[in-house]
């Protein structure tokens, strides 16, 4: 029979690839939590630097014996950061999901806080602010989207009317890694799409039309700058992919009513949420 997870367990996928001088930091961050109800699932995205292999390392009895269930899988072929998150979360068994990039970490308290801040919220998708680790060479200039993240994130935070507005305007929660949410919240807005850069965003404001994120003002997830991080690579598809989330966002605020009732759409914010879009540089073409 299959092991009965508690109702406030929350699974945390570790999709990797080619990370294997960080994923056992990047585990240890996962097994060191306060919180008590934990599944893992680890899956490999065919990585050909030993990635799996570390992760198998680090996945000892007395290791695995904190979480109520472990799973390490690998994927036969490459399939990306979003196809990989997809399996994970289907492999996955619990009511609440999370995830952490296998270059990075969480701080110990991260999962009671943002937990606790969905409870007291009612909200269905919790972030926090991000501290920036820096395992690149130290003459590697810091490229300027990273310095002051969280001091950034939090300013971002304040300067629109909503969480849902700062989240329109631009990626404040930054990473997939930052993420946490319900099963029922990804039934909804789901799955992640094929997109390299953006998936991320994407499924933030799909999200959106179904609840209004909290963001807990904490810097409770590092992102770690090394040289091979996907923003360095792909930078060259955003304006294409930023053009494929709004005009995804718009079309599923056309869907009908919000159950977000601060959802950004001209019903619900007639007036502002236009010249929003043009301030933003969102206007459709």
């Amino acid at each position: 029979m299959p092991a009965v997870l508690h109702p406030r367990c929350v699974t945390i996928i570790v999709p990797a690839y080619r990370h294997a001088a960080f994923i056992r930091d990047s585990l240890l961050s996962v097994h060191d939590q306060t919180y008590p109800h934990l599944e893992l699932v680890v899956i490999d995205d065919a990585s050909d630097d030993g990635t799996a292999e570390a992760a198998e390392a680090v996945l000892t009895p007395e290791f695995t014996a904190r979480f109520a269930r472990v799973t390490l899988l690998r994927n036969a072929g490459n399939l990306g950061a979003h196809a990989t998150i997809n399996r994970g979360i289907a492999e996955s068994r619990a009511a609440y999901l999370a995830i952490l990039n296998s270059d990075d970490l969480y701080h110990p308290d991260r999962i009671t806080r943002l937990m606790e801040a969905l409870q007291a919220s009612g909200s269905e998708l919790a972030f926090s602010l991000v501290d920036v680790l820096r395992s690149d060479p130290p003459e590697t200039p810091m490229p300027e989207f990273f310095r002051l993240m969280a001091l950034r994130q939090k300013l971002a935070l304040h300067q629109d009317p909503s969480t849902g507005f700062a989240l329109l305007r631009a990626n404040i929660a930054i990473s997939t890694g930052n993420f946490l949410f319900t099963r029922r919240l990804f039934d909804q807005a789901g799955p992640f799409q094929p997109l390299r850069y953006c998936h991320d965003w994407d499924f933030l404001l799909q999200a959106l039309f179904f609840t209004e994120p909290v963001a807990v003002e904490a810097p409770l997830y590092t992102y770690r700058l090394h040289g091979h991080n996907s923003f360095a690579s792909l930078g060259d598809v955003l304006a294409e992919e930023t053009a494929v989330v709004i005009r995804r966002f718009l079309q599923r605020g056309q869907s009908g009513p919000s159950p977000n009732p601060v959802f950004p759409c001209a019903a619900n914010w007639p007036g502002f949420f236009d010249i929003f879009l043009r301030d933003c540089h969102h206007v459709p073409g």
